[in-house]
């Protein structure tokens, strides 16, 4: 049983990395990586208490709890790769390779972070992901910005009743409309029922 175990573990860890990131790359670079090695050795003795306790700054203690947070998830393979959810998770030094084979085409942030969460997980991936895209030239040039026009304040009158602003309201349910008229200065309404907005009807 236990061999079936391994077989399926290492069936995901060679099917889950990209062409351009072989497994090789991937194991040489995790066994130098200090924060996957604690995380591995926490999977292996379930340990995980321990790591307040840390005290070396070569260790990342915001990725180690993020991995601690998902650890019902993690497996090892064999040769010391970690694995969540059947995704090879990967070393720090591999972050930025993997993030430029996703957004290769300059996709955009919906498709990038697919594309790579199918393949592999790394803590903060789409914290990553999203610095990565905020800073590509390209993807900025053929990105539609909308941009707003500044809002135009009117200047506000020097006393009451000198500027008026008006409006209707309606129809209410007997026809008739409400004409608010507005006091610029004090903003005090004065509100009047006519029969309609027309103007010939309304200065009769």
């Amino acid at each position: 049983m236990n061999n079936v175990a391994e077989q399926y573990v290492n069936f995901l860890a060679e099917t889950s990395t990209d062409s351009a990131m072989p497994l090789d790359e991937i194991k040489q670079e995790t066994a130098g990586d200090k924060t996957l090695l604690k995380a591995i050795e926490y999977v292996r003795n379930g340990k995980w208490h321990e790591l307040k306790q840390i005290k070396d700054c070569d260790i990342s203690i915001e990725d180690l709890t993020q991995l601690r947070n998902v650890r019902d998830e993690l497996t090892v393979h064999s040769e010391n790769v970690l694995l969540k959810s059947g995704k090879i998770v990967l070393p720090t030094s591999l972050y930025a390779k993997a993030i430029e084979i996703g957004h290769e085409g300059h996709q955009g942030m919906s498709k990038t972070k697919a594309f790579v969460r199918s393949k592999i997980w790394f803590p903060r991936l789409n914290e990553f992901i999203e610095e990565k895209i905020k800073n590509c030239l390209a993807c900025q040039a053929n990105t539609y910005e909308k941009k707003y026009s500044p809002l135009n304040m009117s200047e506000l009158p020097v006393g009451p009743w000198q500027d008026l602003s008006a409006d209707f309201c309606g129809p209410l349910p007997s026809g008739e409309y409400l004409l608010v008229i507005t006091d610029e200065y004090s903003r005090y309404p004065i509100v009047e029922i006519v029969p309609s907005v027309s103007s010939k009807k309304l200065f009769q």
